[in-house]
């Protein structure tokens, strides 16, 4: 009996609605008491579903799809599948990493014919189950893998990868050990389609990536309430340095966006345009994928910023400035890593803390001065332009 034969049964999906929100880790000590159901597979549904709970809000309002863990540890979020697809807009798309379909779903969405390319045929017949519940019909199943497919493809607009990054043993982060290999595929990707898209796992390294790539158009750095999500390249046939866009998606439904280059990167570097400065009134930190994107510099330069320190990437200023893609604090007080000097200005021994450029981590420093997590402060400790250690007690505005 198939993984999806043995979940789809009516019984079987109700036990799992009724249960979805018990820890699948004490369900399965019930054994004795409900070993007529598959437990092993029902508590990885559960698993499943709770994170689908945030990860996919749509699909987790359809009742009774079936999902893998594995598949969805690795799918994309709702809210960056959706940024996809409206970029991916009134084209011919081919997902040939199909997975569990959560992107090609999305673009179905968008598009009116979408392939999804599989090898895993249980898999595929998973996805098969779910689309028809979730009412989407304008899709080819294409059973076979990326290479397969390329071999009998025909006129295609753009063709979309996810490549798998792991093994039985271990999590891939290097472009060239994915499945399938997007350096081998290219050339041939980019003669039969006028667009490769590929998302990449936030872990490698951007610029890296743009010199393995070698024809890459943009790149959208892609976070979600302040944690970097994923990367994505737009691949095409050209020779123009690529355009990179970090975007931050936040709980409230609102995004920020930020847009440069390397050169601009690289010109601030080489006329030493940005100022170091000692904190002023207002501490600012970027969101994560201008971090992760490495706008170090532009960041400074676009909004008059100062540096605490080249490494730090901590900026600040006197001003106070608005509509800016950043984390804003006033500075309240200035210490060094002293557990008296700081219990004056945090009377409940409690604040958050971030650790930038300081050569103790967050917990080795709770520890040291025995400091609660959470409450209104928060605590930056970090390096200045004179190689001090510092400890900036802030109000997050």
């Amino acid at each position: 009996m198939t993984y999806l034969e043995k979940l789809q049964s009516p019984d079987i999906q109700e036990f799992i609605q009724q249960n979805w929100q018990k820890n699948p880790h004490d369900l399965m000590l019930q054994r004795d008491k409900l070993k007529h159901l598959p437990l092993p597979e029902i508590a990885e549904q559960i698993h499943c579903l709770q994170k689908a709970q945030i990860k996919l809000p749509t699909w987790f309002a359809t009742p009774h799809l079936i999902y893998t863990k594995t598949a969805i540890e690795q799918c994309s979020s709702e809210i960056t599948a959706q940024f996809k697809a409206q970029l991916l807009q009134n084209q011919k798309v081919v997902d040939l990493t199909g997975g569990l379909g959560v992107d090609t779903y999305f673009f179905a969405c968008q598009n009116p014919r979408v392939t999804h390319v599989e090898p895993n045929i249980e898999l595929q017949n998973i996805v098969r189950y779910n689309y028809k519940l979730l009412k989407i019909n304008n899709l080819d199943f294409f059973a076979g893998t990326a290479t397969d497919y390329l071999s009998q493809a025909t006129e295609v607009d753009a063709f979309y990868l996810d490549p798998s990054r792991r093994t039985e043993q271990q999590r891939n982060f290097r472009l060239e050990d994915g499945e399938p290999n997007i350096l081998g595929l290219l050339p041939q990707l980019l003669a039969q389609a006028s667009q490769v898209w590929l998302k990449t796992s936030p872990f490698l390294d951007i610029s890296l990536t743009i010199r393995q790539l070698a024809q890459v158009h943009k790149v959208w750095v892609l976070s979600v309430a302040n944690e970097v999500k994923e990367v994505l390249y737009c691949l095409q046939n050209h020779s123009q340095e690529p355009d990179i866009q970090a975007i931050n998606f936040k709980n409230n439904g609102q995004s920020d966006s930020f847009d440069f280059r390397y050169s601009e990167e690289k010109k601030l570097a080489e006329t030493q345009t940005i100022p170091l400065a000692s904190p002023q009134k207002y501490l600012y930190e970027p969101n994560a994928a201008i971090l992760k994107a490495g706008a170090f510099l532009s960041f400074a330069h676009r909004f008059n910023l100062a540096k605490l320190h080249p490494n730090s990437h901590l900026y600040t200023a006197n001003a106070l400035i608005k509509d800016i893609p950043a984390r804003v604090f006033s500075l309240k007080a200035l210490t060094k890593l002293d557990k008296k000097s700081i219990y004056q200005h945090l009377p409940n021994r409690q604040a958050n803390l971030t650790v930038r450029n300081f050569p103790l981590t967050v917990a080795q420093i709770r520890q040291k001065i025995q400091l609660k997590e959470g409450g209104d402060d928060y605590l930056f400790a970090t390096t200045d332009f004179n190689n001090q250690h510092l400890i900036l007690i802030c109000e997050q505005l």
